[in-house]
């Protein structure tokens, strides 16, 4: 596997637990300005120049434990920042704060610190809380839109067929309300033990972007797809082991301990099996998936099966997927080293993002800890906190 330099790198101030978001051609990222005021800023993606940085006076990005949370809509028009109960909008392309708001407006306070990334589902801005579940603000305004009655916090959230659903650890089930009032749809009692595993919450938050089709849940030895206004299971296909999934058109590929299948969709009966165990997937486009497996590789044709393999990569339990989609996917161990994965006309191709080996006078290179899809490449932040463009 070959190492690439980046197109650009540098070095931000930022405090304990920075975050970058990409949105159009500007990445933004919370760093530190003059004096160590709390900034956030935006970088040209084409070449990595300074654009703006505008006063953060609301939030206290130094506390380790209240990190922030930074979204950028799909339009690239508007960046939300999200702090403890403070939330604000920003216009991408010149940093002017468009609304601030405290939620609710008087105590006590939700709490969306160490919640998890915030998704933006048309003009909704919807939160996870450690008070309530889940919390919907209009992206336009800030309102409050609604708060479900729960008091669990959510593992992980996302927005399918008009429901928004989410996994509880504290209350071991699946919830769905409606995603227009609020209201609740279904329970679904996890039967099994709850799976905090990175690659299953990855795999969740990856196959639902498209926002439609069933919602696909690791349960008690078996990949349920449930609907998701009513929560009937459509089908069940049994698993074992760890287990890594990906929703593509042609079919939903699942690896686990007994290998990597193919299942219809419609039905989740397997038309092919690979034997390779243990394994991890990702969605490459519509039609295929990468496969990642102890020693190899390798590329799936979602209908058949067919594959072309690649070896060179050992497999460990810490990788997982970072980002994915349009014809490539980032994967990365914990920590550690990044690759960079597409289909080009020859097949698979795969490169590595950053550094093997320690900077002169560093114990340890620095692994990636933030990573986001480009057109032609991908765009990381480090834990050096290096901000970086790498092209394919």
């Amino acid at each position: 596997m070959t190492r690439i330099q980046p197109r650009w790198r540098t070095r931000l101030m930022t405090p304990p637990a920075p975050r970058i978001a990409l949105g159009g051609d500007s990445v933004l990222a919370t760093c530190y300005g003059p004096a160590r005021s709390d900034q956030l800023a935006s970088f040209a993606l084409l070449d990595g120049q300074p654009r703006w940085q505008v006063p953060l006076e609301q939030f206290l990005l130094a506390d380790a434990l209240s990190g922030a949370e930074l979204v950028i809509d799909p339009e690239g028009d508007a960046a939300y920042l999200v702090q403890d109960a403070t939330v604000a909008a920003f216009a991408v392309a010149t940093g002017r704060q468009r609304w601030l708001v405290q939620v609710p407006s008087a105590p006590p306070f939700e709490s969306f610190t160490l919640a998890g990334s915030p998704i933006i589902a048309g003009h909704d801005l919807l939160l996870r809380s450690r008070r309530s579940r889940v919390v919907v603000l209009d992206c336009r305004s800030g309102v409050v839109r609604f708060a479900t009655a729960d008091r669990e916090p959510a593992r992980d959230l996302v927005v399918t067929g008009g429901a928004l659903i989410s996994r509880s650890l504290a209350a071991a089930d699946v919830r769905a309300h409606d995603l227009t009032t609020g209201e609740p749809l279904w329970t679904h009692a996890m039967a099994g033990d709850f799976e905090t595993g990175t690659r299953v919450a990855a795999a969740i938050a990856i196959a639902h972007r498209a926002g439609d089709g069933p919602y696909l849940l690791v349960d008690a030895g078996a990949l349920l797809a449930i609907e998701p206004r009513t929560g009937a299971v459509r089908w069940r296909a049994a698993t074992s082991g760890s287990v890594s999934f990906a929703r593509i058109a042609t079919a939903v590929v699942v690896a686990d301990g007994d290998g990597v299948r193919g299942l219809d969709p419609s039905t989740g009966q397997a038309r092919w099996t690979l034997p390779a165990r243990g394994a991890m997937v990702a969605p490459l486009d519509g039609t295929t998936a990468i496969v990642v497996a102890a020693g190899s590789t390798f590329v799936a044709d979602g209908a058949t099966g067919h594959q072309r393999e690649y070896p060179g990569h050992a497999l460990t339990e810490h990788d997982r997927v970072l980002d994915a989609g349009s014809g490539a996917a980032i994967i990365t161990t914990d920590g550690g080293v990044a690759r960079l994965c597409w289909l080009d006309a020859t097949g698979l191709r795969e490169q590595q993002l950053g550094e093997d080996a320690a900077r002169p006078g560093e114990p340890a290179p620095h692994g990636v800890v933030q990573a986001f899809l480009t057109p032609d490449g991908a765009v990381t932040l480090d834990t050096a906190h290096d901000l970086a463009r790498f092209d394919r």
